[in-house]
């Protein structure tokens, strides 16, 4: 089965998921025939989605633009859409290296979409594994260091020359002054001139960062799909740490930002099904857990005397599987129904 199918597939019990994050639904034997007959409705308007907004390719002209804008990006239906598949991602960032100005081109296109992915209560863990594997060599080329580094010497170079063409005889008569003048014109030349030849590499990079941040913190997981669920995240640790190499994460205390982002998400999907997942799940989890060779384990923490990211999930396994067992005891059961049977309105409401 391709990736693209498998996240098709998948993408259906995403949906559900979420139903039962918002209206907090105890499921039961009705209710999960209710949540098949849901999920088959679902796949058929993901596909009708993914024919309309997906398979006609982006003309990148001024009417197809235009078009895009219109019919698509504020469309209600792409918003439900989006969190399955960042294909239009991809494509505008593939256009952008050839555009004049390539990283002002690139924080546009991830603030874009990054202003219209937080209207999403949730993002596919899968496709967004996915999308950062698609785009890691096209950010590789919009993150050159060495191509920055060029443009700025260029900066100072012209700085110089101008200096010393035009201002002889400050050099001459006052040589203090002289380079107070030279380092303030590279330093307002940097701040400025460099921006209006193209956004700087800090810029884009922040752009990369937010948008991050953003689809990080509405990561779900398929609780049915028990061997995909960690090694989603296993991936995640090592496409991010990729990232930090070609410099589209811009130092290392933004991608502990970032592993913190995913342990706290994580940690939030545990809480919600932690009765669902299988002991062999959990083995697979605290098997990493104990040889802690994950980057998303191993990175230092930014402040002292802080929780680290290991100890952290640590705790959050051992919960679940308390709950797990509580499960399989029946003790979470009779609780519920104890509930249920000394409270009816509340019953009803849950």
């Amino acid at each position: 089965m391709s990736a693209r199918s498998f996240i098709l597939k998948n993408c259906l019990a995403q949906f559900f998921i979420s139903f039962l994050i918002i209206n907090a639904i105890e499921p039961n034997v009705q209710q999960n025939k209710e949540k098949n007959n849901n999920i088959k409705v679902i796949n058929n308007i993901i596909e009708d989605f993914a024919d309309d907004f997906f398979k006609v390719p982006i003309s990148f002209t001024r009417t197809g633009m235009k078009n895009f804008m219109t019919n698509i990006y504020n469309s209600n239906q792409y918003l439900s859409c989006l969190p399955h598949k960042f294909n239009h991602i991809s494509d505008f960032l593939k256009y952008g290296l050839n555009t004049p100005y390539p990283r002002t081109y690139l924080k546009s296109v991830f603030d874009l979409f990054g202003q219209r992915l937080k209207g999403s209560i949730f993002v596919n863990s899968y496709s967004f594994c996915e999308f950062i594997e698609d785009v890691h060599g096209t950010l590789k080329q919009y993150m050159s260091f060495d191509k920055d580094m060029a443009e700025r010497k260029a900066v100072v170079k012209e700085q110089i020359l101008e200096m010393f063409a035009n201002h002889s005889n400050l050099r001459k008569e006052d040589p203090e002054k002289f380079l107070d003048k030279l380092s303030g014109n590279i330093l307002y030349s940097l701040d400025n001139q460099l921006e209006d030849r193209d956004t700087s590499l800090d810029r884009a990079q922040q752009s990369i960062y937010d948008f991050l941040e953003i689809s990080l913190n509405k990561l779900v997981w398929n609780p049915a799909d028990q061997n995909y669920i960690w090694e989603s995240v296993r991936l995640l640790s090592y496409q991010l740490e990729n990232l930090i190499k070609i410099h589209a994460i811009r130092d290392y205390e933004v991608l502990d930002k970032l592993y913190w982002s995913i342990i706290y998400r994580f940690c939030y999907f545990l809480d919600m099904f932690a009765g669902e997942l299988k002991p062999e799940c959990y083995a697979i989890i605290n098997n990493d857990l104990e040889q802690a060779k994950l980057p998303l384990l191993t990175l230092q923490e930014q402040e002292f005397f802080m929780t680290t990211k290991l100890d952290y999930l640590k705790n959050a396994i051992f919960i679940a599987q308390a709950k797990l067992i509580a499960k399989d005891r029946g003790l979470i059961t009779q609780e519920i129904s104890k509930t249920k049977k000394n409270n009816p309105k509340r019953a009803t409401q849950a």
